[in-house]
């Protein structure tokens, strides 16, 4: 009962899912995950102290008071016999109380408290891009995962159908050996097809439970509520403006086997890749959060210098009866020589920092080409591999000819090794069209994602 109410209070929370609902979108099931995902709510917990450090990098500093130099109390040979050698204060208090009592306020020259909050500013955005993208790698691996699932109970399916049929044969052949018209060698030659295929089947569904259990505990559903992700009934194919910005990028040949190849029609690199027209990565998320990092350890170095200037602390300070007059009032001001720390240290760290990532941008920018190349490569084959499949390897083909192979066996037309071939060549066929759509669909987000797009909302 209290699963029940732990998932319908989790439901609640997804406007598109139902009281009773068991199936999900593949939407609704990307949002549980989000929410529940452990990882996420710690960089926003970062995010939320990132932005506390805004708040506190703009705060002055707080000026210092002190009280000084007060006797808490006076002896007659101090006050050389006087009763009264200092006046009280006010009224009877401060009566031969001498004290010193001073205000200091410290200001921060060469700009330190704006640089800091401009640091403290670049690091919130930094967070923010860092969460944004690694929002976007958990949910292509989520996706993976939904979709190995959802491959794992097609191939269920399929070896369901084909341990149906087997053992329907089996117990044909059962009569028929008893009757004596089959031999025993046939009938234990179906009857280990059948649990060779028990076996894989078996497997599979131990397999597709197990991963079952890893996609509930992401999402934070308990297993006592079974939940089912519906996929989108699109083809998972490239809208036709990407597909053409691709293929300027790209051109498709024909090599001496006759297979497909595709080259990478690009210029020679330069400095800067971001500004190549034909292939620009700058919106791409780990380019921004490297131009990020540039611009933070920029403002850093910039603070590390105007620590060289030294601050100057401001005091006002009334004195009682200390000095010459009887009540002074004085004015001062206090600041280090930048004699032997002029923070060389930290300057060249941060120039060293600084060099770093500036160095990195041309790498992430050719890791990054060099991804999109093969990427589209998997991507265009397996298209092409599929659109094949499609064409000699259709399910009613299939299911027609296994229908004929399966009277043809019961009327003797044909031996068992040649039925069982072709049963074997049909779960084999049908197992590399479920693994070709899963690999597509995989590879269709992982496209999106290296061209730096939002996979979020996927293409309808």
């Amino acid at each position: 009962m209290k699963y029940k109410i732990l998932i319908s209070c989790l439901l609640l929370t997804l406007p598109k899912v139902s009281w009773g609902q068991t199936t999900l979108t593949l939407e609704e099931a990307e949002q549980l995950f989000l929410k529940n995902n452990l990882e996420l709510r710690e960089q926003e917990t970062e995010r939320l102290v990132a932005e506390s450090a805004i708040q506190q990098a703009k705060l002055f500093n707080n000026p210092e008071l002190s009280l000084e130099q007060l006797n808490l109390w006076s002896t007659q040979s101090q006050r050389e016999g006087e009763d009264t050698a200092i006046p009280p204060f006010i009224g009877s208090f401060g009566k031969n109380t001498q004290f010193a009592i001073a205000l200091e306020q410290e200001v921060r020259l060469g700009g330190k408290r704006r640089k800091e909050t401009r640091v403290a500013q670049l690091n919130h955005h930094l967070l923010s891009l860092k969460q944004a993208n690694n929002r976007e790698e958990l949910l292509l691996h989520f996706r993976s995962l939904i979709f190995e699932k959802h491959y794992y109970d097609q191939y269920q399916q399929l070896l369901n159908e084909e341990l149906n049929l087997l053992q329907q044969i089996s117990d044909a052949y059962q009569k028929q050996k008893e009757l004596g018209f089959v031999s025993p060698s046939q009938l234990l030659r179906i009857q280990a097809a059948t649990y060779e295929v028990e076996q894989e089947r078996l497997e599979n569904q131990y397999s597709g439970s197990q991963l079952n259990e890893l996609i509930h505990s992401l999402m934070g559903i308990s297993l006592a509520h079974q939940l089912t992700v519906s996929l989108p009934s699109h083809s998972f194919e490239l809208s036709s403006e990407l597909e053409q910005k691709l293929n300027t990028l790209f051109n498709t040949q024909t090599n001496k086997n006759g297979a497909s190849g595709l080259d990478l029609n690009l210029t020679p690199l330069r400095s800067s890749l971001a500004n190549e027209a034909a292939l620009d990565f700058s919106h791409h998320p780990l380019i921004l959060i490297n131009q990020q990092e540039i611009e933070l350890k920029k403002r850093s170095l910039a603070l590390e210098r105007s620590e060289r200037i030294p601050n100057l602390t401001f005091s006002g300070s009334y004195d009682r009866r200390g000095g010459v007059w009887p009540n002074f009032i004085g004015f001062g001001i206090r600041f280090q020589l930048p004699v032997f720390n002029r923070n060389q240290g930290n300057i060249k760290a941060a120039r060293a920092l600084l060099q770093f990532e500036q160095s990195k941008i041309t790498t992430h920018q050719l890791t990054l080409q060099n991804r999109v190349r093969t990427a589209w490569q998997t991507y265009v084959k397996l298209l092409d591999f599929r659109k094949e499949l499609t064409q000699n390897l259709t399910y009613s083909n299939f299911e027609q000819m296994q229908q004929n192979y399966v009277k043809n066996l019961l009327q003797k037309n044909i031996s068992v090794l040649e039925f069982l071939d072709f049963t074997t060549a049909y779960k084999e066929g049908q197992k590399i069209r479920l693994e070709t759509e899963k690999e597509i669909q995989i590879h269709y987000f992982t496209l999106h994602y290296i061209l730096g797009n939002k996979t979020i909302h996927y293409e309808k």
